[in-house]
C-alpha cells in the first residue's frame, strides 16, 4: 500500500513504526505537516522520490529513518539545523 496523506494531520502521533511493510509510491507533502512528531521509521519499504525540503517542518523530531528504501537524490542539507535530532538519527537516515 501506500503511505496516506492523513499521517501529517495526526496531531497526537508521536511515534510512527511503519518498517517493512511493503509501502511503496512516494511520500506526500502531507506527511511532513505533523510538527509533534518525534520519530519516524519507514526503512525496509519500496518508497520512492525524494525526501523533500518540507522536512524542516518537524520540528521536534528525534529521529528519521528511511534507510533500505529506493527514495533517490540527496537529504536536504537544512536537516543538519533540526536541533531536535541527534547525530546518530543524522546519519542513520539512509545507512
Amino acid at each position: 500500500g501506500t503511505l496516506p496523506t492523513s499521517i501529517g494531520f495526526m496531531k497526537s502521533l508521536m511515534n510512527l513504526e511503519l518498517h517493512n511493510n511493503l509501502l511503496t509510491g512516494s511520500i506526500p507533502t502531507e506527511f511532513w505537516f505533523n510538527r509533534e512528531i518525534l520519530r519516524i521509521n519507514l526503512g525496509g519499504n519500496f518508497l520512492t522520490g525524494t525526501i523533500p525540503v518540507e522536512v524542516m517542518r518537524l520540528e521536534k523530531i528525534k529521529g528519521l529513518f528511511v534507510f533500505d528504501c529506493f527514495l533517490e537524490g540527496s537529504i536536504p542539507s537544512a536537516i543538519g539545523h533540526l536541533e531536535s535530532m541527534s547525530k546518530n538519527s543524522k546519519q542513520s537516515l539512509v545507512s
